[in-house]
């Protein structure tokens, strides 16, 4: 549990940092979030493809269908959550995560047999409410009827998946071959659904400076570290408790935003007063006795 524990933190915190990098990018820089999931696809294919061959690649006929669903499900979740951040503000659709951690709790308690106590999931609900109240600025009423939500249903259901089967391999085979596969299908099927988006990707791309692709690319890189990081975890402990620990990316958010809010508020300006400071505290000590709880 140990293990899991400090790297379900530790892929929360690099995350948070990813989170806020985005945040900037797409406030500033490259505003139609779609032609992010272009260089997050590129990353994810040169990354497999330099691990390709120090990895294994022998793996059952089943466990290959199966590494391909979870590779779609990962590239679906973030092109739903692109289109969400298209057409509804931020500050509603990350709250919307949370879903993610709730479809990982029934899954795995379905498909992996993960089952807890009482206390372990009222630690989970309470990190779930903790996640949802620290991100939102609107009122809950306003976030379920965001535009968003039945976006960010698949793209929590299609994080899920993923996640689920990912934990699933790992009881067969060792993470460093998991993680490189993966990167190479996601890479290779996130490419496929650039078709889909060609006439924006390259309106954007004739419009953004190269440092701008360089910025994006270094995100990129940092989420695919978190990423391993969390699959590493996976494989020492329960992926709904992984799940729910990194959540705790958001408190980390919170104060990166205060951070860099304070020295440079032309790059990431957050909303302070004592309403706002009052719902953080709550959501902050929630978050905490929920990981305290699980663990």
């Amino acid at each position: 549990m140990t293990i899991g524990f400090l790297l379900a933190l530790a892929a929360g915190f690099i995350w948070s940092g990813v989170n806020v990098i985005d945040k900037a990018i797409v406030s500033k820089y490259i505003r139609n979030p779609i032609f992010i999931i272009v260089v997050f696809s590129f990353v994810s294919l040169a990354v497999g493809l330099i691990m390709a061959p120090f990895i294994s690649w022998d793996l059952s006929g089943t466990a290959w269908v199966w590494m391909i669903i979870g590779s779609v499900g990962y590239v679906l979740g973030n092109l739903f959550y692109f289109y969400a951040l298209k057409i509804e503000e931020a500050s509603r659709v990350v709250p919307l995560f949370a879903l993610s951690t709730v479809f990982l709790v029934i899954m795995s308690a379905i498909f992996l047999g993960e089952l807890f106590g009482f206390q372990t999931y009222f630690g989970i609900a309470v990190i779930v409410l903790g996640s949802i109240i620290i991100s939102a600025r609107s009122g809950f009423s306003q976030i379920l009827r965001s535009k968003a939500l039945w976006l960010m249903i698949v793209s929590s259901f299609g994080f899920a998946v993923a996640y689920i089967i990912i934990k699933y391999l790992l009881d067969a085979y060792d993470y460093w071959q998991v993680f490189g596969i993966q990167r190479l299908l996601v890479g290779i099927i996130g490419l496929l659904s650039v078709p889909l988006f060609f006439k924006e990707i390259r309106e954007v791309y004739q419009q953004i400076k190269k440092w701008h692709m360089a910025l994006s690319s270094f995100s990129e890189i940092l989420n695919l570290f978190g990423n391993f990081i969390f699959t590493v975890a996976m494989a020492f402990w329960f992926v709904a408790l992984v799940e729910s620990v990194s959540a705790v990316q958001y408190v980390f958010i919170f104060f990166w935003a205060l951070i860099i809010s304070r020295f440079r508020p032309s790059l990431f300006a957050e909303e302070v007063n004592k309403k706002v400071i009052f719902q953080k505290i709550i959501s902050i000590a929630l978050i905490v006795l929920g990981i305290y709880l699980i663990t």
